[in-house]
Parts: structure tokens; sequence; C-alpha cells
């Protein structure tokens, strides 16, 4: 049997209110909940999944976002350039871009945040090369224009001056000190 040591915390009224809500509502006690709470932080701290639950909470709550399989998204681009759509729709998702610089330039701390949020996503991986300078590692090439997009107007309206270097599944980003 593994042996059990006590510890005392001190919180504030606030969170007591809060822990006997979920204690009453769960069934469980206050011991559980905060050995269930460390459990689950130690589980998926290490894999970088608290950032991204952060994430898919802000984005996904407020019903502003969806989650859609790949191979719906890649369909839907197959679709809009068959039938010469791509471009107007790439010029409405320039508009939504600039949109979400203008929102996210008070939201997110730096150019770094936003590529977390996208990473999150799934629409790529990020690498910080040095400082200021970033390459996102693409899954597809269908949505490279997409991303290229979306990456340059969000940064220049979050203050950013921005260069991107394109290669086959990879965007190389160099930006100067926001404004």
């Amino acid at each position: 049997m593994k042996s059990l040591h006590r510890i005392t915390i001190a919180i504030d009224e606030e969170l007591l209110k809060r822990l006997k809500e979920i204690k009453e509502k769960e069934k469980i006690s206050i011991n559980k909940l905060i050995k269930n709470a460390i459990d689950f932080y130690l589980k998926y701290k290490d894999y970088g999944y608290i950032d991204k639950i952060n994430i898919y909470f802000d984005m996904l709550l407020k019903g502003e976002h969806i989650i859609l399989d790949i191979d719906h998204w890649l369909v839907m681009l197959k679709l809009l350039k068959k039938h010469n759509a791509m471009k107007e729709f790439m010029d409405e998702h320039r508009k939504i871009a600039i949109a979400h610089g203008e929102q996210l330039k008070e939201k997110l701390k730096d150019a770094e945040d936003f590529f977390k949020r996208l990473e999150a996503c799934n629409f790529f991986k990020y690498i910080k090369d040095r400082e200021n300078v970033y390459t996102l590692v693409l899954n597809h090439e269908e949505y490279k224009e997409f991303i290229k997009i979306l990456v340059e107007e969000v940064l220049k309206h979050m203050g950013y001056s921005i260069r991107i270097k394109e290669d086959i599944l990879k965007l190389r980003i160099y930006l100067r000190n926001r404004r």
C-alpha cells in the first residue's frame, strides 16, 4: 500500500465555494476532486496539451469555430478550384484574416501565440528557428495559400512587418518587431 501524505493549502472564499459546488454536482469529495485535477494536469502538461486545451476552450466554447475533418476541408478546396471560385474564396478569406488580425492584436501576446493557436487547429507544426524567424511545416500543399494569406494579414494587423518565403510544404516567416 502506498503511504499517504497530508498537505495543507490556503484558498480564498471564492475558490472554496467553487470546490463545494463541484463536489455537490459531481458527488465526490474535495480530496478526490483535487487529486483528479492534479492527475489531469500531470497527464496532459508534458505533451503541451494544457495550452492546446485552453486554446480549444477559447475557440470552441464561443461557437465561432468548428472542428472539421481534414478530408472535408480538402474536398472543399478541391471543389473551389474545380469551379473557378478559388480567387473569390481567397479574397473573402483575406477580409476575414484582416478582421481576425484586428481582433487578435488585443488578445494575443505576440506572433508565437498566434502560431500556437493555428498549430492547435492542425494546420501546421511551427518551429521557432531564432528570434522573429519561424518555419511553418504544413500538413498539405492544398492549403498553403490559405495559411499564407491568414498569417500575412493577421500578423500585419497585429502590428508586425512580415516577409514570407515559400518552400514545398513550408512557409518561413520573417518578422520585424511590432510597431
